[in-house]
């Protein structure tokens, strides 16, 4: 674990005042209260009260003073100066002596009551790191964390290199302090299963391991009973049963993604002190995540079963439309001749067969009765047609997850025991007759009977099927050993704790305390804003408007576009250069240094200089979706050093901390700051082709093209 794990640039940049101090930053720290001018002036000399100023202002703010004055930011040096009434130039002639400016350090300590670390204040620095390092894992952040409570314990911040070997040495006994913690779980009999994840199957050459880290790629009958096998598999491991409340969730976490990410055979190399903490953490996250993505595969399965349902249907009405004239006209020549009263009712037949075969018009009736659909008409019929394909995952996924009702109507549940009954009967059985029957809605009710009054099997299943799909996305229904379709209860205040929690919540809402009032008061409000928009609606001049019970705005007309703008766009076209990506890419990092957030899962370790370029060729790769392979292809680069540099330092936290320099860049640039705040965005959804296959991926809209992508 590397004890300075800090590259120069950020060594240099923590010894220094920031680049810039934002103005709230300006007035909360550098200006001078009566008291601190007092002090201040108690210095005889211009330049030594305007450093020895400066040196409590920093150390106010940073907790420590910089070696070099003469790098504060010059508006924070002008900031002062003025306060002060000197020259900020003063400053160029202070700290010539190295005692004076240590002197006045002293005195500002002693001053603003702050003193310097003593062994007894490391040890317990040491201890809150551990505790620390046990919830975010992450060396830059401890170092951070560190830093602020040296400040709030008004100590003086050391030297970088020993606030480094404290988080390092916290992030080692963290790594012992978890193992210790999961020692009661890590019995030898467990030991010798998480050994035997790592352990090639001689039929297949793949381990547990990479096993349960495979990803169904569709929404697939066959994606999904795989996911529930390795369901089965974990909860047959007891992982359900593992109590992991010791960790704390963010470590737990942490230890999951590497054990997501880390090969097998760096796990069998590893000491057991790190290598059983991670498989624990990895197989507790697996359950949870095979169990979400087994529920997301079922519900887009039947909710594409019934697309491709309404798809038939959709074609049948077309085909109904070209055969119903031909039936329109024969039956309008019967029709006539039943209405003409001067046709005896004995020729009615002879001359209705006349007009109209007989051999024909039976045709024509059978067609029709096939044509006839029922009033709620819902492709239930043609839904039916999948039953055998759902049929292929439906027991399994009844018997492997376990369903719990929020609130008080368990129909669901009961229906799912009637279907789980059924399916482990030795033979087949009807559905009882005291079926919960609360479920069927008017559109299945037609499919419902068989016809000789007894419940159908096929459609009662799947409508229980079709009706959990639907309390689980509406949270009626939830799933145990799930994080996304978890008890909705789990995310509110739990009951015990309300009475505790009310009046403070109440206090930071601004809300009333009596539920009562407080509807009384939205109901007010409604009814304010109802006003408010009728008399809108109501204007002549008004762009909204209401037609038949619906909302409609005018189309605005569109603005032509200025000569000088276009001509101001052309120009600015040809001044801006070509540029090919890799070389922006480069150039941009070169700016903003984004890449240094993209550190080793392991270890943290940033990026080596030799490392870049494979760097630089994933990102390319990723962005511009032609893959791997395709970049190793056209480079000369090693798809294997491109696959590593992907699997340990693209990851979805480094992302974001690299996306949010590139944002701060941006944010300080002088254009940027033309435009406002920077707060607001107006933002579009993107939808992003894929070249592989990924579950998540949906056909593209006619207007957008052919093929499968992703919406963000």
């Amino acid at each position: 674990m590397p004890i300075g794990f800090l590259p120069p640039a950020d060594r240099d940049r923590l010894n220094h005042f920031p680049a810039q101090i934002p103005d709230d930053d300006l007035r909360a720290f550098f200006l001078l209260s009566e008291a601190d001018q007092q002090v201040i002036n108690h210095q005889r000399e211009t330049h030594t009260r305007l450093g020895f100023a400066l040196q409590l202002c920093a150390l106010r703010s940073l907790g420590f003073a910089p070696d070099d004055l003469q790098t504060t930011p010059w508006e924070a040096v002008v900031y002062v100066a003025q306060q002060l009434a000197v020259p900020p130039e003063a400053l160029h002639t202070y700290g010539r002596r190295m005692k004076t400016r240590t002197t006045h350090l002293q005195q500002v300590q002693a001053y603003l009551g702050f003193r310097l670390a003593t062994p007894l204040d490391f040890y317990a620095l040491q201890t809150w790191l551990v505790e620390r390092a046990l919830e975010h894992d992450k060396p830059t952040l401890l170092l951070q964390l560190a830093w602020d409570k040296l400040r709030r314990d008004q100590i003086v911040r050391p030297g970088l290199t020993r606030l480094e070997r404290l988080v390092a040495t916290a992030r080692q006994q963290a790594q012992t302090a978890t193992f210790d913690r999961l020692t009661p779980l890590l019995t030898v009999e467990r030991h010798a299963v998480l050994d035997g994840l790592l352990q090639p199957d001689p039929a297949t050459g793949r381990s547990g391991l990479q096993w349960l880290r495979h990803e169904a790629t569709a929404h697939t009958a066959t994606q999904l009973v795989e996911t529930l096998k390795k369901v089965t598999f974990l909860l047959g491991l007891g992982v359900a049963t593992w109590d992991l409340g010791g960790l704390n969730p963010n470590r737990l976490k942490w230890l999951a993604q590497l054990g997501w990410k880390t090969p097998a055979q760096h796990l069998q190399r590893t000491e057991p002190v790190r290598r059983y903490p991670l498989l624990v953490a990895f197989l507790h996250q697996a359950l949870v995540h095979h169990t979400d993505v087994a529920v997301e595969l079922y519900d887009q399965c039947l909710w594409d079963y019934s697309g491709a349902a309404q798809k038939e249907l959709k074609e049948l009405r077309q085909t109904i439309a070209r055969s119903t004239n031909e039936k329109l006209r024969m039956f309008r020549e019967i029709g006539q001749v039943l209405l003409d009263t001067a046709i005896d009712d004995t020729a009615v037949r002879p001359l209705s067969f006349a007009r109209v075969p007989e051999a024909a018009l039976r045709a024509a009736v059978e067609d029709t009765a096939k044509l006839i659909r029922p009033r709620h008409d819902d492709a239930i019929d043609f839904f039916g047609t999948r039953y055998s394909t759902i049929r292929q995952f439906a027991p399994a996924f009844l018997q492997t997850l376990s369903f719990h009702v929020q609130g008080p109507d368990d129909t669901v549940l009961r229906a799912l025991e009637v279907i789980r009954t059924l399916d482990g009967a030795p033979t087949r059985r009807p559905v009882p007759i005291e079926a919960p029957m609360n479920l069927v809605t008017d559109a299945w009710r037609p499919s419902i009977r068989e016809s000789d009054g007894s419940i159908s099997r096929r459609y009662y299943e799947l409508c229980t099927l079709w009706s959990l799909r639907s309390a689980l996305r509406a949270g009626n229904v939830w799933v145990g050993h799930s994080r996304r379709y978890t008890d909705p209860a789990t995310y509110l205040i739990p009951p015990a704790e309300w009475p505790r929690w009310r009046p403070e919540v109440v206090r930071q809402t601004g809300t009333p305390s009596q539920g009562l009032a407080r509807l009384e008061a939205r109901e007010a409000e409604l009814d304010s804003a109802i006003a408010e928009v009728e008399r809108l609606v109501g204007r002549k001049d008004s762009h909204v408007r209401i037609e038949e019970d619906r909302l409609g705005l005018s189309p605005l007309e569109a603005e032509a576009r200025p000569a000088r703008a276009t001509a101001l766009a052309d120009r600015s076209a040809e001044r801006l250069p070509r540029v090919a990506l890799p070389e922006l890419l480069i150039a941009v990092d070169a700016w903003t240094h984004f890449s240094q957030h993209c550190v080793h899962a392991a270890d943290a370790a940033a990026l080596r200089p030799e490392r870049l370029p494979h760097f630089y060729a994933s990102v390319l790769a990723h962005a511009c979706n032609f893959g791997l392979e395709q970049m190793a292809s056209l480079t000369d680069l090693a798809y294997d050093h491109l696959a590593w540099c992907t699997t340990w330092h693209l990851r979805e936290d480094t992302l974001k901390a690299a996306v949010i320099a590139l944002v701060n860049y941006h944010h300080h640039l002088p254009l940027s700051q033309a435009w406002g705040s920077g707060i607001l965005s107006s933002s579009d959804g993107q939808r992003f082709p894929v070249s592989g296959k990924t579950r998540h991926a949906r056909p593209f809209p006619p207007s957008l093209g052919y093929g499968m992508g992703i919406t963000f």
